[in-house]
Formats: structure tokens, C-alpha cells, sequence
């Protein structure tokens, strides 16, 4: 059953955590908060019930005539969408019958009076559920006697969004707090289909779950492309009075409250205390302050966490900060919040800044600080509090910021990278616009091309790779531009940023398996995951601009060329399958193989043929086929080292060496299909061995190869099995054979073994 008044009139209180909205003139369906909980101040069920068990208990109460119940939440939470969900039979158990209703609303000074129309209904005898939206507290006592009379024939439900201590006799109270972030999520994406999955996201956070706000903010996207863009000026009046007249001493409070991140609302004296400091801002004193956040709290405009306050949400927040800067001297800030305040409060006003991005005053004070002379202005020696502040406020002022970087960092030594390396992903963020792209990347070039094992080498090449993927890069640089810095890497004189040129390459290439743990929002700036392409055109322009820098440095004769043919063999699969540019990628493959045997390419297309060729158009097939049959290796130098020598060598005897009408078959007995497959290999790789060991000239180049210790071993002791048996042409390099085998290596020892017998060692007999 609903929480009823007791015996002494107290009324039970449900806290209901549940928004139900939905984006009129999009979807008409609604939006449960999965997340959302009922508290019914029953102890025995601990964290509540669910919140469509929540909108079924309300519908009980109001199911029986003469029984009242009170919504109450911030402006904005959904409670009016609530209210409709009572009627509706999509949503839970037993809906109430919507031509029972009466809605009105007392902020539109309807005729008759809700109180009037009460009465006349009950004098009437006429069933009714009477919805009273913005009902005052004063209000809803009136109704709750007459509708309580002994005679009623009506239930009311009203709707109130200024939350007081008051606690009506006779009354069921459900508070409707604000709503989880993924719910505010998904109304704004509905509402609001243009905006990025990042705004949606970022919007909801800023909101604090108020739907209110955040569709607020999600309508000033689109003008001032900025989260932090609360426009509303009714809308704030009305988050931030309630029911309540104007109060400038409030306002002032909550404007130097605003001005940190959050604050110590219950420490009252000594190093720690920190009311005073805000206090001091504005003139007030410690009672006064806590005083004053003592009532936001109650206006929930204030959010508590043990000790600690914030204003919240914080749309409200940042535009409360925005004010601030603007009534309160810069000197006294700074002397206030900076020259004379504990870490704490440093760095917490400096968080607030980050998200003042279209504040002149946020933007000045950011500049300071990075001015000759200016608290941030030794970035190689930041402390932890430096760069934790550094930062925060990157996002007021990133072209200055990006140059601070660049004065910092040029010519910068090992140690000062060293030092450095925390500016790595803050680098990033960065390079999401295209004007700061090529300069990002210049200083990430740095941290990446440094020696290996170095802190923070890895993570900066990471970085790097990122910044080329197609989707989920971070940055809106278009492709021509990442393609000419990735050129400009490939073409350097250092190795280290001609290997960085590889791994930027073999990123743009990439077609699948994407994922990112970076962070993708910057303060409140309107943020995105970064470029992602419309249409399948701009797929193909894609590859195309990239396959074309592929083959510059594939068929050059750049020391980087060999690593270009092998990230293009990594990519094989995707690109063929994907890009939508196979005849460019034939072409490519082609013209590789043209000179040498390509091994990986081989690979590469024998392996996206089995794996993807059942998909394929009959033509696509058709052209992978030729150019894997094109590939295959020929003469028996290149039998030899695309099945024996290499890395992955030791799989192609079981997954790539058997013929395709082998593969087609299938067959129930898949674990006798791959004893048969790998017998008939491991007998053509025999073969091999016993040509190797007849051909005098072949078994000169390999055999340096061979005595290699790499993957494959099983596929190498077969070829040496084989090439024992023609024994007489490895005497005359017995010497580098044993030597080999002092080693330890596999090979040898089974080469050995190969020619002379299981009981050969590398001071046995010759031959």
C-alpha cells in the first residue's frame, strides 16, 4: 500500500528518484530511469522500491476518493510528465482512467479556483482526479480539507517544485529528486537529435539531472555551441527564487560559492575553514555564509556530501561563477582565491575557470597565470598543484595554453620531456580542433620518438596513433590534413619519428575493432568523439588518400619502406573487405610482389579470404583469389620462407597451407579435418627440406634464416627433417650448424638431428 498519514497527521515521505519524460513532438513514448529508487521511509525495504512500483503506489493512493497526494522537486525534475504517466497504461499496473482527470494550473490563474472547482465536484457527487500543477503550499492545505470531507467523491494530486520543510497533515508526500545522467542522456539525444553524443552526455552531467536545465542548455547548442550557455534568464529566476522573493544577499552567497568547484561547508574556524574565505569575497561573514548555504540547500541548489558543499547543477553553477567575476574586483579575487588560499581552494577555483570558457574575466585571469611571471608560467618545474590547475584551465584558453606548451617544450632536453610527460593527454584534447592539430602532434612527436622505456614514451605513441584512427580520434582535422603530417613523420631523417610515421599510417589504415579509454569532453566545450565520416563516399575518400600515401613510401626506396609493406599487410583484411577501395589495394599488393616475394601479403590474403571470402560479391571474391594466387609463393626460395621463416610461420602449416576445396568442405569431424590438414603440410614442408637440402645455391641464402630462433619451430624441424635426408650438402656447413646448436637453438639441433639421427650432438662424427 502508499505510506499514509498516521495518527498524529504526519505525513510518511517516499523520496521518488524517477523521471519520466519524453521529447514531445519526437517520441511520444516514455523514458524510464532504470537507476531510479522510491523510498518510502519504510526501513524494511532498505533501498526502496523500483520506480514503476513507485508510480503503481501513487496510483493506489489516488484510486480511492478523498485521499491527497503531494508531488514535490526541483524545477524541471519531470514532475508534470509524471503526473501524465498516472493515466497512462503503457507504463506499470493499474493506470488510472484518464477521463477521470482535471488538470489545472494555478500558475496560469485558472477560473474557476482549483479550491472552487473542488467543491463543486464533491457538491456534484462527480468522480474525479484533480491534478493542481504549481500548487503553493497554502494552496494545497485548502484542498486537502475539502477533498478529505467525509462526503468526497475526488482524489487530488498537486504539483509543487519548491521543496520546504512542510509536511502537510493528511497527506502522502513523494519528492521527485532529479533523474541519473544516462536518462538526461537519452531525453536530450531524443529531444534533440542533431547534438553529438558527447554534448548530450556532457549536457546531462552539467545538468545534475534536471531535465529542465539540461534541454535548456541542449537549445543554446546549436547559437553558442557551448554547454555552459544557460540562456534562460526566467528559467534561472525560477531555479533560484522557487517560491521565495528576491533575495540579493542569497545571490551574492551563492555567486562567491559558485566560485569553487565545491567547499568545506562545516569546518568553522582555523587553517581549514573555509566559509570565511568565501565570505570574505562578498563581504559576509561565517554565520551569514552558512547561513545562506544552509537555504540553497534547502532550495537544493546546494548539494551535500559529509563535510562538503558544491553548487549544483552546475549550469546553474558556472553561470552564478560568471556573475561573480563580473561584480567582484579581479584584485580581490585574486588576493582571495589565489595569493593568500590554501591548495584546496586554489585548486578547486581553478576548476570552476575551466568550465568559464566564454567568460572575458575567466579568460584574463587564465592569461595571467600563463604571462611571464604568472603562477603557471614554469611548466618544466610544475608541482602536482601546478598541474593539476594547469590542467583545469586549459579549456579557458587553449591557444595560449598550446603556446605556453611550445615556448616550454622546444628544445627541450630528456629530462625536461621526462618532466613533462603528464602533458601528454591534455595534448590531445587539444588536437581536436583542426587549427591546433599539426602543433599538438609536433610536441606529442616529441615524447613519442624518445627512447625506449623512457616514462610515458608508450602512452605519447598511443596518443599519437589515436589522432589518425577514422572514428573515435578525438580531433576533427580532416584526413588530408593527417595525412600530410603523417607523410611529414614517414619522410623525417630521424628513425624514431620515421617508425612514429609507420604506426600513424597503419592508424589511418585501421577499418575495425576501434576503442578508446581517452577522455573526450574539455571544461564545458561543445566535444564530440571527433571526425566521423556521413556516408560511405567519405569511407572511400578515406582510404583512397591514405592507400595513395601507402604506396608512396611501399614502392620508394625509403629505409621505412619494409615497415609500410607490413602495416599494410596488417590492415589486409579490413581494407579489402571494408574501404571500399579493393582495386586500389590489388593494385598496391601487386605492385609490392612485383620485386620480391611479399610474404605477409601472401598471408594477408589467403587469411581474408577464408575468414571473409563466404561474404564476399562473387567479383570481390573472385579478384581476392587471383591476386592470393598472384602472391603465392613460387620458386622454392620464397615455398621456404613464406612457410618455415617469419613470424606467425608456425600457423600457416595448419591454417594456410591446405587447398581451398579443403576449406569449403567443412565436414562433422572438425578435429579429424585438422589432423588431415596438418599431416599433408607437415609432409609438404618435408618436401621442402628435401629440395633445400639437393639445392646448393638455395640452401646458402636460407641458411642464416633457418638457423634463426624465431616463431614456427615445429614447420623449420620438418624442412630440417627433409633436408637431412640429402645430408651431404650440409657437411660443408657443419661448423655454423653446431655453432648454432652451442646456442641452443631449436633448429639447429633439429637440423642436426635431420641429417646425422636423433643421437647427433655438435662434436659427433661428420660425414
Amino acid at each position: 500500500m502508499a505510506p499514509r498519514a498516521d495518527r498524529q497527521g504526519n505525513a510518511r515521505l517516499a523520496v521518488l528518484r524517477l523521471l519520466v519524460a519524453c521529447a514531445r513532438g519526437v517520441d511520444s513514448g516514455y523514458i524510464a530511469d532504470d537507476q531510479a529508487r522510491i523510498l518510502t521511509g519504510d526501513r524494511h525495504e532498505g533501498d526502496g522500491v523500483s520506480a514503476t512500483e513507485g508510480i503503481n503506489r501513487i496510483r493506489k493512493v489516488l484510486a480511492t476518493p478523498g485521499h491527497v497526494v503531494r508531488l514535490v522537486g526541483l524545477s524541471g525534475v519531470g514532475k508534470t510528465r509524471l503526473v501524465e504517466a498516472l493515466f497512462d497504461a503503457s507504463v506499470g499496473d493499474g493506470a488510472l482512467d484518464p477521463s477521470l482527470a482535471i488538470y489545472t494550473n494555478e500558475a496560469d490563474g485558472p477560473n474557476p479556483p482549483p479550491a472552487g472547482l473542488a467543491s463543486d465536484l464533491i457538491a456534484a457527487q462527480t468522480r474525479a482526479i484533480l491534478v493542481v500543477d504549481n500548487c503553493t503550499p497554502e494552496l494545497h492545505r485548502r484542498i486537502s480539507e475539502i477533498t478529505r470531507s467525509s462526503s468526497s467523491t475526488i482524489s487530488v494530486i498537486t504539483v509543487e517544485y519548491d521543496i520546504r520543510e512542510d509536511q502537510p497533515e493528511g497527506t502522502d508526500v513523494f519528492v521527485l529528486d532529479t533523474s541519473s545522467v544516462s536518462l538526461i542522456e537519452t531525453l536530450v539525444e531524443r529531444r534533440y537529435p542533431h547534438l553529438s553524443q558527447i554534448d548530450a552526455r556532457t549536457i546531462a552531467e552539467f545538468s545534475g539531472g534536471n531535465a529542465r536545465v539540461a534541454l535548456a542548455l541542449a537549445s543554446r547548442i546549436e547559437k553558442t555551441e557551448t554547454v555552459a550557455g544557460l540562456n534562460e534568464e526566467e528559467l534561472f529566476r525560477r531555479l533560484f527564487q522557487q517560491r521565495h522573493d528576491p533575495d540579493p544577499s542569497l545571490l551574492l552567497v551563492a555567486q562567491s560559492c559558485s566560485l569553487v568547484y565545491s567547499f568545506d561547508g562545516e569546518t568553522f574556524d582555523g587553517a581549514e575553514a573555509e566559509l570565511p574565505i568565501l565570505g570574505h569575497l562578498i563581504g559576509k561573514s561565517m554565520d551569514e555564509m552558512y547561513a545562506g548555504v544552509a537555504e540553497l540547500k534547502q532550495r537544493d541548489l546546494v548539494q551535500a556530501r559529509a563535510k562538503w558543499r558544491a553548487v549544483l547543477p552546475h549550469a546553474v553553477a558556472n553561470r552564478l561563477a560568471k556573475r561573480a567575476l563580473q561584480s567582484i574586483p579581479p584584485a580581490k579575487v585574486k588576493s582571495v582565491l589565489v595569493d593568500n588560499a590554501p591548495e584546496r581552494i586554489l585548486r578547486s577555483f581553478s576548476r570552476r575557470l575551466g568550465y568559464l570558457d566564454d567568460s572575458k574575466e575567466a579568460q584574463s585571469i587564465v592569461k595571467a597565470w600563463l604571462a611571464p611571471g604568472g603562477l603557471l608560467n614554469d611548466l618544466p618545474n610544475f608541482t602536482e598543484l601546478s598541474r593539476a590547475i594547469f590542467t583545469n584551465v586549459a579549456p579557458v584558453a587553449p591557444e595560449v595554453v598550446l603556446a605556453a606548451l611550445e615556448t616550454a617544450l622546444s628544445g627541450a632536453n630528456e629530462a625536461v620531456l621526462g618532466r613533462c610527460g603528464h602533458f601528454v593527454r591534455l595534448l590531445r584534447s587539444l588536437a581536436y580542433e583542426p587549427g591546433f592539430f599539426v602543433r599538438s602532434l609536433a610536441l606529442l612527436a616529441k615524447f613519442a620518438a624518445r627512447p625506449s622505456g623512457e616514462t610515458n614514451d608508450n602512452e605519447a605513441i598511443q596518443v599519437v596513433e589515436s589522432l589518425f584512427h577514422i572514428v573515435l580520434s578525438g580531433t576533427h582535422a580532416p584526413v588530408e590534413m593527417r595525412v600530410r603530417a603523417a607523410e611529414a613523420l614517414l619522410d623525417s631523417d630521424e628513425e624514431a619519428l620515421r617508425r612514429l610515421g609507420v604506426k600513424a599510417l597503419e592508424a589511418l589504415l585501421k577499418t575495425g575493432h576501434f576503442t578508446s579509454h581517452y577522455e573526450f569532453d574539455f571544461g564545458a566545450r561543445s566535444r564530440d568523439y571527433g571526425y566521423y565520416p556521413a556516408d560511405g563516399a567519405q569511407v572511400r575518400a578515406w582510404f583512397d588518400s591514405v592507400l595513395k600515401l601507402a604506396r608512396r613510401f611501399a614502392l620508394s626506396d625509403n629505409p621505412i619502406a619494409a615497415e609500410v609493406h607490413k602495416a599494410v599487410a596488417r590492415e589486409f583484411r579490413g581494407l579489402w573487405s571494408y574501404s571500399g577501395q579493393a582495386e586500389q589495394l590489388d593494385q598496391l599488393a601487386r605492385a609490392i610482389a612485383a620485386s620480391s616475394f611479399w610474404r605477409d601479403g601472401w598471408i594477408a590474403s589467403r587469411q581474408t579470404r577464408i575468414f571473409d571470402g563466404k561474404d564476399m560479391d562473387t567479383e570481390l571474391r573472385r579478384r581476392l583469389t587471383d591476386l592470393e594466387e598472384f602472391l603465392r609463393p613460387k620458386d622454392l626460395l620464397s615455398k621456404v620462407r613464406g612457410l618455415v621463416i617469419g613470424d606467425r610461420a608456425g600457423s600457416l602449416d595448419l591454417d594456410d597451407f591446405y587447398d581451398e576445396e579443403d576449406e569449403e568442405e567443412g565436414g562433422s569431424d572438425f578435429t579429424a579435418g585438422y589432423a588431415e590438414r596438418a599431416a599433408r603440410s607437415a609432409a609438404a614442408i618435408r618436401d621442402l627440406g628435401q629440395d633445400l637440402a639437393a639445392d646448393e645455391d638455395a640452401l646458402e641464402t636460407v641458411l642464416a634464416e633457418l638457423m634463426g630462433e624465431s616463431e614456427g619451430g615445429s614447420a623449420r624441424r620438418s624442412v630440417g627433417g627433409g633436408r637431412g635426408k640429402s645430408a651431404h650438402n650440409l657437411v660443408r656447413h657443419r661448423g655454423t650448424v653446431c655453432r648454432d646448436r652451442e646456442r641452443g637453438s631449436t633448429t639447429a639441433r633439429r637440423l642436426l638431428e635431420g641429417a646425422y639421427g636423433p643421437g647427433c650432438s655438435a662434436h659427433g662424427r661428420s660425414s
